[in-house]
């Protein structure tokens, strides 16, 4: 068994910074798609592709119908994301190199926009991390496609981000974007979900910093503090 990790103060700062850039610039404005009354149109639903970057992974003649199956469905257990990410393979909604695939992590986005305080998305970085977080589910059968796992994991894990943002006396207001912030009851799930990236190697502090740098209402000075008080114990 490996050694467990601890949540690292300056990585879970960035991952509060990271979690808030992406809710304001785009996870937000879809959420707020797919709760509208008349649902998405096509424009919409393929810039939702775009933004979340799966959109190489839909057939793009079947798109449409690809919509109107997921307008209809209801999310309402961590299973529903498996299940339904079956049916779109059989329908032949997504594709990859002319290869039918499962979508699963597509599916998890859709739902995770229809629903973003009951569901997180999931991909193989941020599976990567959970295993890398905890060692003793490394051997596991837990993948990118066997989503209800991986949730269970996931909230084990968002519980100790709460933990650790409350040691470190952060909150969403903290982290301002252009005097925007995440929800508070989201926060710590979006940073959860942000840190397992970047501890899967999905996404580097060093992109994150500069595409934060421009618009986030503190200055470096104010960022180098937040990061410079090192808390270890494990939770």
């Amino acid at each position: 068994m490996g050694v467990k990790l601890v949540i690292e103060s300056e990585l879970l700062a960035t991952a509060c910074l990271e979690a808030t850039r992406a809710w304001v610039e785009t996870e937000h404005r879809h959420v707020k798609k797919f709760s509208q009354p008349d649902g998405l149109n096509i424009i919409e639903f393929e810039a939702f592709l775009k933004d979340w970057m799966v959109v190489r992974n839909t057939a793009k003649a079947a798109r449409s119908e690809f919509l109107k199956y997921i307008s209809t469905v209801r999310f309402d257990q961590p299973e529903a994301v498996e299940n339904i990410a079956i049916i779109a393979a059989k329908r032949k909604f997504s594709s990859k190199n002319g290869k039918h695939i499962l979508p699963t992590s597509m599916i998890s986005k859709i739902a995770f926009c229809k629903s973003p305080e009951k569901f997180t998305p999931i991909d193989r970085w941020a599976v990567l991390g959970i295993k890398k977080f905890y060692p003793d589910i490394v051997k596991s059968t837990i993948t990118s496609h066997f989503y209800a796992t991986y949730y269970k994991h996931f909230l084990r894990f968002v519980a100790q981000v709460e933990n650790r943002i409350a040691t470190e006396d952060w909150n969403n207001e903290t982290f301002a974007f252009g005097n925007e912030t995440i929800a508070s009851m989201l926060f710590a799930r979006r940073v959860a979900d942000k840190y397992l990236m970047i501890l899967g190697g999905g996404m580097k502090v060093e992109t994150i910093e500069k595409l934060n740098a421009t618009k986030r209402t503190f200055s470096d000075d104010a960022y180098s503090l937040l990061t410079t008080h090192h808390v270890t114990d494990e939770l």
